[in-house]
């Protein structure tokens, strides 16, 4: 049986979305966020190991996001909790009035981190020896 490593390469870099998009209170709490952090650390090395080096693994750049994409999303996060002093409520089903605020966190916020992950598995980040 053979794979596509470069699937398994972007369906890793998507980590920090897809816990996002399915359970983002895994995000916001503490303890689990730390079990988020080391895992994304592990991927980002791995990344790192995988993407600059001279063989080629062209989708291996996606490894690089999970980290910055993390970073960002706690960013974010302590901003969001600077100027309206709550957590923000997952608002995909939710339309309750007043959430205007939680809304804009998760677009803007998944905008951003689409972005950063687009640009490193496509090779934005440069290639040793290219």
């Amino acid at each position: 049986m053979h794979y596509d490593k470069n699937l398994v390469y972007i369906f890793l870099g998507l980590t920090v979305v897809g816990i996002f998009t399915f359970k983002p209170d895994v995000l916001v709490r503490e303890t689990t966020f730390k079990i988020v952090a080391l895992l994304c650390a592990v991927e980002f090395l791995v990344g790192i190991a995988l993407h600059f080096t001279p063989q080629a693994h062209s989708a291996a750049g996606a490894l690089l996001a999970p980290l910055p994409t993390l970073g960002y999303f706690r960013l974010c996060l302590k901003q969001f909790q600077k100027f309206v002093h709550r957590e923000p409520v997952d608002v995909a089903y939710n339309w309750s009035p007043g959430l205007f605020k939680g809304f804009h966190f998760h677009f803007s916020w998944r905008r951003i981190s689409y972005f950063v992950c687009r640009n490193l598995w496509r090779g934005k980040t440069g290639k040793v020896g290219k």
